[in-house]
């Protein structure tokens, strides 16, 4: 973190209340998964990330994230076209994988557990996970979270003869900004 004060005592304070707009240009959504029995490495990243957050003046802290599912890239056309298809995401139907955050607990002066619900697919579960404060400063905040998603939960089974793992990891950077 580049501000001195830390996290916790920001949002006491309550210099940190108001309303945040995600940065889309300075937030990256990737992820990464295995196929061929785990021999073969799958990366690929989302190029539609829209989101805000609200943190009112007691330090309460919520949001939202949204992810364009028709925005996945790997680098490689038929199988961006798969996974936005019924067997993965089902992009002409639901549009958006999206995260509500909901309860926010300060774990340390740069880490938060974050409570909310996942929808993937049309399927909505309660999810959480850490998340670091990677930079704050006046012009914005910086959150940064790795997680393991086992899509299935969401009823993303497809698999080719059980070549495909079911959990597939995501790496968040996203950059927020006072509205």
């Amino acid at each position: 973190m580049t501000d001195r004060a830390t996290l916790a005592a920001r949002l006491q304070d309550g210099s940190l209340a108001g309303r945040w707009v995600l940065s889309p240009d300075r937030t990256t959504v990737a992820f990464q998964s295995t196929s061929l029995w785990g021999l073969v490495k799958v990366t690929g990243r989302f190029t539609g990330v829209q989101g805000e957050g609200k943190v009112d003046p007691s330090g309460a802290i919520s949001g939202r994230l949204d992810i364009d599912a028709a925005s996945v890239d790997t680098g490689t056309a038929r199988r961006d076209t798969h996974l936005k298809s019924t067997d993965f995401f089902d992009a002409a139907s639901n549009n958006h994988i999206t995260f509500l955050a909901t309860d926010v607990t300060v774990k340390d002066d740069n880490r938060l557990y974050v409570s909310g619900e996942l929808t993937i697919a049309g399927q909505s579960h309660p999810y959480s996970l850490d998340v670091t404060v990677a930079d704050i400063d006046e012009t914005g905040v910086t959150l940064a979270a790795s997680s393991v998603i086992d899509r299935s939960q969401w009823g993303i089974a497809w698999t080719k003869m059980g070549m495909t793992k079911m959990d597939t990891g995501v790496d968040i950077r996203a950059r927020f900004t006072r509205a």
